[in-house]
């Protein structure tokens, strides 16, 4: 084995600083090309290769006793491969585009995919609408959405059950009418 390979493999922490600095570089321009705009949104290059080495430092004890340092770097692009992989299939699981970047007095389009990045979306597309709405509009609406029922909701407000309805109706047929082509 290499002799940097072996100092590395013992826990010498220069030995792993160098190897390291030797590859770094090189290692972050190779995951930057393979990963795609997806997994880019959910981690970045330098996070990547940070794991990639914590990755392949854990396993060094399993590396063959006749490594050399060629096999020391075949085996870390194996290892980015993996890595990229494995958050790849966690990226995929995000559909759609974040909102959280949209100006305040701004409403964004409630998008039809799902996963964990879009519900932020429309939790923030609904406050904003919410936002927007005149506040007796906007009551019954919050309250609808905690799962009051209309009688519930008129008996708080302190209007009668169709006027409710109607008002929760109104705001339905807007969101509607903003929808259309």
């Amino acid at each position: 084995m290499d002799e940097l390979l072996q100092r590395a493999t013992a826990g010498d922490e220069r030995a792993r600083a160098a190897l390291v600095a030797a590859h770094a570089e090189r290692l972050h321009r190779y995951v930057e090309r393979r990963s795609g705009a997806r997994l880019r949104r959910d981690i970045s290059a330098s996070d990547l290769v940070q794991e990639v080495f914590l990755r392949v430092f854990t396993a060094l004890p399993t590396m063959p006793a006749d490594a050399s340092a060629d096999t020391f770097r075949r085996w870390l692009y194996r290892h980015a491969d993996w890595v990229m992989a494995n958050h790849g299939k966690a990226a995929a699981r995000h559909h759609g585009e974040s909102a959280g970047d949209a100006a305040e007095r701004e409403v964004v389009a409630k998008q039809s995919s799902t996963g964990a990045v879009t519900h932020a979306d429309e939790v923030a597309w609904l406050q904003a609408l919410l936002a927007r709405l005149p506040a007796k509009y906007a009551d019954v609406v919050r309250l609808r959405l905690e799962g009051m029922a209309f009688d519930d909701i008129g008996r708080r407000l302190g209007i009668a059950e169709e006027a409710a309805r109607q008002r929760f109706a109104r705001v339905l047929q807007v969101l509607r009418e903003r929808q259309q082509p």
